[in-house]
């Protein structure tokens, strides 16, 4: 009898722990966590793969939220495999899934493969995260604490890649505060074309919050990998029509905090509603360009190239005389075209032969500070 009431306080005892400690879990790891320790395994062939599974050369990284889901800071991906008309491409599916804590152990939700991935809790304290996979392989994270600068918002931001060698995806999405979204797919992209579509203000509010947590203003302006081959990432921010600094990562070498932040942006489109763009736009088929004259040139980053654009599209045409000051020459679809400008005006040469005029209302280059990246030119 005695043996029997002593087993089941133990039994007693020992379910109140497990439920204790996951109460415990599930309060401590609210919050933003980052990998410190990021073990590899090996393939069959040798290749090493980080635990767990992350992309590019930037950490891997969850947000868990107190409402049973966690971000995924990477985000999930489904490979669509090439067909007879299209190549592959990876299909976005978001960052957002579901977590649940039993007892020691972590399950996370992985939307791509439709599984639940489950981690063993070897400690979870206030800062620190260590979790073991199935197959016993370890992993610690530490938990950021943010200052956030309110003072550090914009009301636009373009995010442009501009390819690598193999499949990188070439595209530009402007997201703009009050929730007008263009999006041009160019190569390896889905889809391809110019579109428009919206976000709400929280979404919004999420994106200058997530760049402030990076403090992108103290950022520098460029950020190189020292390998080959890779891709760059230039991303704009604009505040009252004025370029406040533009960003160019090349190799995800920018900090951490900062390419989760433009990461999931560029596949925006892939998760909201999209409208074509039906007028005829294939005179603005330019991606990074620069102001030309006979001695020097204001080169643009592409992503400052497409703020242009979208001024463009809605600037007025006019048929007001200007001084055809810079030259602006580039490669669009295997042909070298060109188009004038003095900086407020932008005469453009259509497919049929008439020329179109369209008035910015204001010099894009004085405006964004952008005549002091004069370079010399060297006469022929």
């Amino acid at each position: 009898m005695k043996y029997k009431i002593r087993l089941l306080l133990f039994i007693v005892i020992a379910v109140t722990s497990c439920k204790k400690n996951a109460s415990d879990y599930e309060s401590k790891i609210i919050g933003d966590w980052v990998i410190v320790d990021n073990p590899k395994k090996y393939d069959k062939d040798g290749h090493a793969y980080a635990i767990p599974p992350g992309q590019g050369n930037f950490k891997v990284g969850y947000s868990f939220l107190e409402n049973g889901f966690y971000e995924y800071k990477h985000g999930f991906y489904r490979q669509v495999k090439a067909s007879k008309n299209q190549e592959s491409y990876a299909v976005f599916l978001g960052n957002h899934a579901k977590y649940r804590i039993e007892n020691d152990s972590l399950s996370l939700y992985d939307i791509g493969s439709d599984n639940w991935n489950s981690y063993k809790i070897v400690s979870l304290k206030s800062d620190t995260l260590t979790i073991l996979d199935s197959e016993g392989e370890r992993a610690q994270f530490v938990k950021r604490k943010y200052n956030i600068d309110q003072s550090q918002n914009f009301d636009q931001i373009i995010i442009s890649s501009n390819g690598c060698y193999g499949t990188c995806p070439v595209s530009s999405i402007s997201i703009q505060k009050n929730g007008l979204v263009l999006y041009n797919g160019e190569l390896y992209s889905r889809p391809i074309g110019i579109y428009q579509s919206s976000i709400d203000a929280d979404f919004f509010a999420k994106i200058e919050t997530d760049f402030q947590k990076a403090n992108w203003f103290s950022l520098k302006s460029e950020y190189r990998a020292s390998h080959t081959d890779d891709e760059t990432i230039t991303i704009t921010f604009v505040k009252n029509g004025k370029i406040l600094k533009t960003i160019s990562d090349y190799g995800n070498e920018s900090p951490t905090e900062f390419c989760w932040a433009y990461n999931s942006l560029r596949n925006l489109q892939q998760r909201i509603k999209l409208k074509l763009v039906e007028k005829d736009v294939s005179y603005l088929d330019f991606r990074a360009i620069g102001f030309e004259t006979k001695n020097e040139r204001y080169t643009l980053e592409k992503s400052e190239s497409f703020y242009l654009m979208t001024l463009l599209l809605n600037a007025k045409e006019t048929t007001a005389a200007f001084e055809k000051k810079y030259t602006i020459e580039y490669w669009g679809n295997d042909v070298m075209k060109k188009f004038f400008s003095d900086g407020r005006f932008y005469q453009f040469k259509l497919q049929n032969g008439k020329l179109k005029t369209l008035d910015l209302g204001f010099n894009f280059l004085q405006q964004n500070d952008l005549m002091k990246r004069s370079e010399v030119l060297e006469s022929e």
